[in-house]
């Protein structure tokens, strides 16, 4: 092999080896825990033996949410227990949406569903900085359940 060829064959796997490194640079960041409480008109919330509550994050930026597969989706989806706290395992920092499905016993419908169609982007929360978040539902936001189907 000449010594310009062999030149070139180390010039690209250099390159190889940046371009790789460049890639999977952010594969190694990962997000962190988070905590948090649901209130309703600044009351804590308790749940009943029955009622399932669950808490979602979206990412607000619509761009990083088109590339979330379902997999990542279902991860930022957590439920709440019955002191109202929840815990999210490994979320990145960033400004998100988070909706809230109230169901007071099974097979009744979802409390809040009417409220997170109408106004989907109610909750803004900004996870950059390491406190819990208080998820503060109005009453208002709140209709009778439908009966069991």
């Amino acid at each position: 092999m000449s010594h310009r060829a062999h030149f070139c064959v180390q010039a690209s796997t250099v390159a190889c080896l940046l371009l790789a490194i460049a890639l999977t640079a952010g594969c190694g960041t990962k997000g962190r825990a988070i905590t948090g409480q649901i209130k309703i008109d600044g009351t804590v919330m308790s749940l009943q033996p029955k009622q399932v509550v669950k808490v979602s994050f979206v990412p607000a930026d619509p761009e990083v949410f088109s590339q979330m597969s379902p997999s990542d989706r279902a991860a930022f989806t957590t439920t709440v227990g019955k002191d109202g706290t929840f815990t999210f395992t490994s979320v990145l920092p960033g400004h998100y949406w988070a909706t809230v499905a109230d169901f007071p016993m099974f097979p009744y419908g979802d409390r809040l569903s009417e409220h997170f169609r109408k106004e989907p982007k109610s909750i803004e929360i900004d996870l950059n900085a390491v406190k819990p978040v208080d998820l503060n539902l109005k009453r208002e936001w709140y209709r009778e359940p439908r009966t069991k189907r």
